[in-house]
């Protein structure tokens, strides 16, 4: 049987959000999900009224209106658990997850990500179960567990070439990259992220791209390019507010604040670190809260106003304990 034409109408609206999603609209592809769901739902395909609204709930936790992405969320799993979807179930639930790991909520985003992998690897999805891989690589590498991630996302970029996921294979690149960074590999790490980054750009992904530009721009910095730096995190701030993404945007303006200080430009940097503390609260970004408190309460211990760092050195050790992060809370109990 064919579909019918508010099925139609609903696919339809449903490839032209995807569109632009990828081309890092944001404000375009929200009504056209709003749109697409409600098709599905006049027409009674309720497996594709829950995808829709999953794919709307990340768009709201791209953006930074993260519980009520987690709200919707929760209306449309059980929506797709009656419908017996189990492909778009593990989409969502891989969706879930990422806002899990935005929030500091680890453990529930391994949980999430390790069900939906089971779940796409019984449906026969192995680009989807690829993706889930990438996803709990970020998962450990952001518990510090960096040997573990580097093995899912080696795992993942085979999976990643073998289903022809260019946009992906990019990622996966970008990711390895920032291992590569942390464990002392500088030049390794720049020639996987040049290579992610052309796959992203290839693949049309301007979100991809920003973040490829801000893992760059970290190589850089760690290679005392420090010009060369500059002029990459704020490539890629401009990307990040052209596509809307807020959490990554205040991770890029913590950077840049870091790098203002450390080559001596106190005044430049100090306003740019609240701004980024301001959106680290805004997307409930709180990892990256607590590394930026302990960032901002280093500048300020060097400027000589040690009562104000103090107290947010204890503010950043405590988010780093709330969530495991063994690397910044050694690091800045030492300072």
């Amino acid at each position: 049987a064919g579909m019918s034409a508010g099925t139609e109408r609903g696919e339809a609206l449903a490839r032209a959000a995807t569109a632009a999603h990828l081309a890092g609209r944001p404000t375009v592809a929200e009504p056209l999900l709003r749109a697409a769901a409600k098709c599905f739902r006049d027409a009674r395909s309720p497996g594709r009224e829950g995808a829709m609204m999953a794919e709307l709930a990340r768009v709201l936790r791209e953006t930074g209106r993260v519980a009520r992405a987690e709200r919707l969320f929760r209306r449309a799993l059980p929506i797709l658990r009656r419908a017996g979807d189990r492909r778009a179930e593990a989409d969502a639930l891989s969706k879930l997850g990422g806002l899990y790991l935005v929030t500091g909520r680890h453990r529930k985003g391994e949980r999430a990500f390790r069900e939906a992998r089971n779940l796409h690897r019984a449906a026969g999805d192995a680009a989807s179960a690829g993706i889930d891989t990438t996803n709990l690589g970020i998962c450990f590498a952001e518990i510090g567990r960096l040997r573990t991630a580097e093995r899912l996302y080696r795992r993942a970029l085979s999976m990643h070439r073998a289903a022809g996921n260019l946009r992906m294979e990019g990622l996966a690149l970008v990711h390895l990259a920032s291992v590569c960074k942390e464990t002392g590999r500088t030049l390794q790490g720049r020639q996987f992220c040049e290579r992610g980054l052309a796959a992203l750009r290839k693949a049309g992904d301007r979100r991809g791209e920003g973040f490829a530009l801000s893992i760059l721009a970290v190589l850089e910095r760690a290679g005392d390019r420090f010009e060369d730096a500059e002029r990459t995190y704020r490539a890629a701030i401009a990307i990040d507010r052209e596509v809307g993404n807020r959490r990554s945007e205040g991770i890029d303006l913590a950077n840049l604040a870091n790098l203002c200080s450390d080559t001596g430009r106190p005044r430049e940097a100090e306003p740019l670190y609240d701004a980024a503390l301001a959106l680290h609260r805004e997307v409930g970004n709180l990892r990256s809260e607590g590394i930026t408190l302990g960032n901002l309460a280093e500048y300020l211990a060097e400027s000589g106003r040690l009562k104000r760092a103090e107290a947010l050195f204890h503010r950043a050790i405590s988010i780093h304990r709330r969530l495991g992060n063994r690397a910044h809370e050694g690091g800045h109990l030492c300072d």
